[in-house]
């Protein structure tokens, strides 16, 4: 029987008032151990109104959704503490999954409560990473992939190609979000993650999002109004030249541009605002703290992902985006929503550095793990 169950609450309120009936009964009685008798009686209807309270709060609050995460101790042996996080209202549909505690990443699709105000082309869906259950005091960083409904963009709302696109961030949450010409930035920075918080265990501060050309405009209006919650952000290009190469491309009078400096030859140059960072053959550096064709402020690391095939240019993206955040986070409840950050230091590159593998590696210019 689940602790947040009705029928466990009402069995524990009807123990209580069979003791204090009982207990009642003996008060009056003349037996040798009436005075035994009421002393435990009293302390056993102190004890049992406890608990029965107990139950109320925690299936209103959700603090212990299982036995397992109520009895839960950490065997390893280490002397670190343990904080307690509340588990999110979707722990236990997780749960419920085929395979939810095999170590393998879980995806579903996720309707909270008022999404069809966000003006999304369908609900948005998420993958949970592998041992999200069997960690209940973790809270996890998130990738928010952000993209319209165009033809070239892969169907990440089918479970193969979500579980594919995520397996890059294997220590993130990563959430599909399919974009309208309605969706504003306040759904990225506001309704989306207080939703998500509620629905999740993860983090308040350090995530990363990828974005599709077409949203750029859109993700860096979010990247600008909440850059403590977005400090990375990527942008795919696929089948078609990103708008700086476009630029660069045409001049008037219909005359080859000039031609400049390569990355080995020109003089290296410090950054402070972008990640250069060459992911195999599918991504390529930015050539400066641009999302889409607009700056972005200083301290925001970002990446751009080209390449012949969408669906590459994306999961070497997504695989970017999840060098960018912290690993999973033993956190306390409520969960600390700030954390200290480096500021950003200027380095010198003369090409792109090597591919970014995981969590130890890949992380831009003004990032650092916690």
């Amino acid at each position: 029987m689940p602790l947040t169950s009705l029928p466990l609450i009402v069995l524990a309120f009807l123990a209580t008032a069979i003791v204090v009936a009982g207990t009642v009964w003996v008060w009056g009685r003349s037996w040798r151990l009436r005075f035994l008798l009421r002393t435990a009686g009293v302390l056993l209807i102190e004890a049992l109104l406890l608990i029965s309270v107990g139950l109320v709060v925690n299936r209103e609050e959700d603090f212990y959704p299982t036995w397992d995460a109520l009895v839960a101790s950490d065997s390893g042996g280490s002397a670190a503490p343990v904080y307690h996080a509340v588990a999110g209202s979707l722990d236990q549909q997780l749960a419920t999954l085929a395979d939810a505690r095999s170590g393998q990443p879980q995806a579903l699709p996720w309707k909270p409560e008022g999404w069809t105000g966000w003006r999304l082309a369908a609900a948005p869906t998420l993958v949970v990473p592998a041992g999200y259950l069997r960690h209940p005091q973790w809270r996890y960083s998130v990738v928010l992939v952000v993209a319209n409904a165009a033809p070239s963009w892969p169907a990440v709302g089918q479970d193969t190609t979500a579980l594919r696109v995520a397996a890059g961030a294997s220590s993130d949450v990563v959430v599909y979000v399919t974009t309208t010409p309605g969706t504003t930035a306040q759904t990225l920075t506001t309704s989306l993650p207080e939703r998500l918080d509620h629905d999740l265990r993860v983090t308040g501060h350090r995530w990363a999002v990828v974005t599709a050309s077409a949203d750029a405009p859109l993700v860096r209006q979010a990247v600008v109004a909440a850059a403590a919650q977005y400090p990375a952000v990527a942008t795919v290009y696929g089948d078609q030249p990103s708008p700086s190469a476009t630029k660069k491309a045409s001049s008037p009078g219909g005359r080859k541009p000039p031609s400049r400096p390569t990355a080995k030859s020109r003089p290296a140059r410090a950054r402070t605002t972008s990640t250069d960072v060459t992911v195999g053959t599918a991504a390529a550096a930015t050539v400066g703290g641009r999302v889409g064709d607009k700056d972005v402020p200083a301290g925001i690391a970002t990446f751009v992902s080209r390449s012949g095939s969408v669906p590459v240019a994306l999961a070497t993206a997504v695989t970017w985006a999840g060098g960018q955040t912290p690993p999973p986070l033993a956190a306390s409840s409520p969960p600390v929503r700030f954390l200290p950050v480096t500021p950003p230091r200027s380095r010198a590159s003369s090409g792109p550095s090597a591919a970014p593998t995981g969590k130890d590696q890949g992380h831009g210019s003004g990032q650092r793990r916690h």
